[in-house]
Order: C-alpha cells, then sequence, then structure tokens
C-alpha cells in the first residue's frame, strides 16, 4: 500500500530526519513531487536515508565511477529531483554520512546557499514586480505570484542564515582543535 505525506524543508539535514524517521515508523521512500512524498509501507527492512545537493553537477549522477563507488558503499539511488539526490542503504548502526570532512560539507553548505541565494534574488524581483502590478489570479484577494512571493522569500533567508551559521559552526570548531 502506498501512503502520502505533504511536508516543506528548506534545511536538507531536517528532510533527511524526518525520511529516517518514517522509515523507522514502516514507510520507506519512493519518489516526491513537490511538497508530496510518496512511501510504501514495509516493515521487513529499515532503511537509512540521505540526500546529494549535486546542484548543477547533473553529470556525477551519470558517471560510472560514481556509481560503482556508491554500488560498493551498499548506496541504492532512490530518485533525482531537481538538483537533490535521494539516496538509501540498509540501516547500520553507523551514521550514513556522505561527506565526512569539513572541508566537503563547508563546499556543499556554500553550492546550497548560491541556489537559495539565486532563487531569493529572482523571487526579490517578481515581489518587486508584483507590488506595482496590478492583476490576477487571487488567493484571499492578493495576487498567487505576490503571495508566493511572500512565503517563499522568508524560507530562503532562513536557509541562507541557517547553512552560514552551519558554516561558522564547523569553522569555529576546527580551530578549537
Amino acid at each position: 500500500m502506498y501512503v502520502k505525506k505533504w511536508k516543506i524543508f528548506v534545511i536538507i539535514e531536517k528532510e533527511v530526519e524526518w525520511l529516517n524517521q518514517q522509515s523507522k515508523n514502516g514507510y520507506q521512500l519512493i519518489k516526491r513531487n513537490g511538497f508530496a512524498y510518496y512511501f510504501q509501507e514495509q516493515t521487513s527492512v529499515e532503511n537509512q536515508y540521505q540526500i546529494e545537493f549535486i546542484g548543477l553537477n547533473q553529470k556525477l549522477i551519470e558517471t560510472e565511477n560514481y556509481l560503482n563507488f556508491l554500488s560498493d558503499s551498499g548506496i541504492d539511488i532512490v530518485f533525482k529531483f531537481g538538483p537533490l539526490l535521494y539516496l538509501k542503504r540498509v540501516a547500520s548502526n553507523t551514521d550514513f554520512l556522505i561527506y565526512s570532512s569539513s572541508k566537503d560539507i563547508i563546499k556543499q553548505y556554500i553550492k546550497i546557499i548560491k541556489l537559495y541565494a539565486l532563487i531569493l534574488l529572482f523571487s526579490s524581483s517578481i515581489l518587486v514586480k508584483n507590488l506595482t502590478a496590478v492583476g490576477g489570479p487571487y488567493v484571499f484577494n492578493i495576487p498567487i505570484p505576490l503571495a508566493t512571493n511572500l512565503i517563499l522569500t522568508p524560507m530562503m533567508i532562513y536557509g541562507i542564515s541557517v547553512y552560514f551559521a552551519n558554516i561558522l559552526t564547523i569553522r569555529k570548531n576546527e580551530s578549537l582543535n
């Protein structure tokens, strides 16, 4: 049986945490479409999930070396959704980490910050345009593009600030060691 759950995430680590909790509850991720997550009920196997932000590096998942690395590590690609690659492996007592060095983690965070900044810039330009424009379609008497941007803009600012704070924390911990 399939189950559909709706969720919005800005922080990838929170999404991974939620997916792993779903797996513990007997729901295995099949696909994602927008904010909808599709799960299959399966209590016989518990998986661990991880999400890799591949950004515009789409060729990465097509390289044989990368696919062999994943396979040799016991990792399966569940699906690709935009710049995100959803991965799984059979649950174990060890953490499911794609990047273990601070330098690589910071590089990933910087890629995410750049994407969020681009979305924020694009969203802001649409927001400014819609503040000066008149017209619909409307939701609660607010133009839909304006309503969308009023939601999207704070989400991107929040995401940028969280990842920036994570980078500062990593660098601070490195300087202490």
